[in-house]
């Protein structure tokens, strides 16, 4: 029932996009003033097919927006609906989509990341290469060069009434034109993208290629991003930017791939390094377009070089790892060694502390006395000091000895203490003279 308002004659410049009981009239003009007056041309012959058929349409429930390059000031232009005039929004939602004013000049960015979730896995690529690159090694226009071709499209065909097919074959060519030379301008911008330009520099014969689809291990070795030292020490990945094979020099993509001696067989039987036209980075783009076979042979050859120095690092990642591991252990160790230490200082010390404030609090010790009230002598003195670490010594050997009968493997020193006692550890006395 609701084609026949998809089938109207509307003014030039107006279209409807229908989808369930939604209904979008796009309205063209060259300025807001144009635009609007078609809209409200348009909304009319609708409004007017909807009486026919017993339906009425709701001007409340309408919505517009005016997208313009123009100041947001004068793009906002009332259209009259059914006598209700209605403002345009500055951003309406449309089957999820947000539509905003001034699209093109604001949502750009936007529109590079979304493309970009969806070029990426095209091209394989590690999630650090930078969108330009990945759209080239993907062969997808980037999406700002493909609104820019549909303007023009469109322009041409409101102007010679050329079908749009026939439109987009002719402006394809300007357009690739326009992302070569957004390619060599953006060439110096990194080593990286230096050298991706340097193995890709004709997007067009690129794009034109009808070879499978880019497989992960070749994308890594033409966008200098993998498991290449270079760059994962860039990423604080690897100790080291240097070959293992080659020390002193950066185990860069090139190296790897071109230079290296590891790999040197590798070369040999898949990239004809003997032959009258060695593979270099400078030829290795022709390499890949001239044959399926070729192409095939940098993709196996890709797949070893990277798949190695993949395993490569995950070796030096657990080395470092555990080594890791056993040094913090150390440092461990050393740190609960130290707590323990200090622990203990404080409390001897505190304990030192305590002694002092009691001694003072007894104050000076009395006298030595004899028990008939009398100052003992200083060979009494003696003598009770003597008496005092006899006592002390029996006590020490009798604990050794029942450490001695209850140990299973007796420790020496507890033997020679159950024997002899503190004696045996004296010096002793010089022998007097005769």
């Amino acid at each position: 029932m609701y084609d026949g308002v998809l089938r109207l004659t509307l003014p030039d410049g107006v279209e409807t996009v229908g989808f369930a009981d939604d209904l979008v009239v796009l309205a063209a003009g060259t300025t807001p003033q144009e635009a609007a007056t078609l809209a409200e041309e348009a909304i009319s012959l609708i409004s007017s097919w909807m009486e026919a058929h017993h339906l009425e349409l709701a001007p409340a429930k309408t919505e517009l927006v005016m997208i313009s390059t123009m100041r947001r000031a004068n793009s906002r232009h009332p259209v009259t609906i059914n006598g209700v005039e209605r403002m345009p929004k500055e951003s309406i939602k449309y089957l999820g989509v947000i539509l905003q004013d001034h699209m093109v000049r604001g949502n750009r960015r936007k529109l590079t990341r979304v493309q970009n979730l969806y070029v990426r896995p095209v091209a394989r690529t590690f999630i650090s290469v930078r969108y330009e690159v990945a759209t080239v090694l993907a062969g997808v226009v980037p999406i700002c060069l493909q609104v820019k071709e549909d303007a023009r499209c469109y322009r041409k065909q409101q102007e010679t009434g050329t079908s749009l097919k026939e439109l987009h074959v002719l402006e394809r060519q300007a357009t690739l034109a326009e992302w070569q030379t957004m390619w060599d301008e953006l060439e110096p911008t990194s080593r990286y993208t230096r050298w991706t330009h340097r193995v890709v520099p004709d997007i067009g014969l690129w794009k034109a290629r009808r070879h499978d689809d880019m497989p992960f291990y070749l994308a890594q070795v033409l966008s200098g991003h993998g498991f290449f030292h270079e760059y994962l020490h860039s990423r604080h990945l690897a100790p080291s930017a240097e070959c293992r094979r080659c020390p002193g020099v950066p185990e860069s993509a090139e190296h790897a791939f071109f230079q290296c001696p590891r790999f040197a067989d590798v070369r040999q039987g898949l990239l004809g390094e003997d032959s009258e036209f060695p593979a270099t980075a400078d030829t290795f783009q022709a390499l890949l377009l001239s044959s399926r076979e070729r192409w095939s042979d940098a993709c196996v050859a890709a797949k070893i070089i990277t798949t190695t120095l993949q395993q490569e690092w995950y070796i030096e990642r657990a080395t470092s790892a555990n080594d890791g591991m056993v040094a913090a252990v150390q440092r461990l160790d050393a740190a609960h060694e130290a707590a323990v230490a200090a622990r203990n200082e404080r409390r001897n010390e505190a304990r030192r502390a305590l002694t002092r404030e009691r001694q003072a609090a007894r104050g000076a010790p009395p006298p030595a006395v004899h028990p008939d009230g009398r100052l003992l002598s200083s060979e009494e003195l003696a003598e009770r000091d003597a008496h005092r670490l006899r006592t002390r010594d029996n006590v020490r050997r009798h604990r050794a000895r029942h450490r001695l009968a209850n140990a299973e493997a007796p420790d020496c020193l507890d033997y020679l203490w159950a024997l002899f006692g503190v004696e045996a550890f004296q010096e002793e006395d010089e022998p007097s003279g005769h």
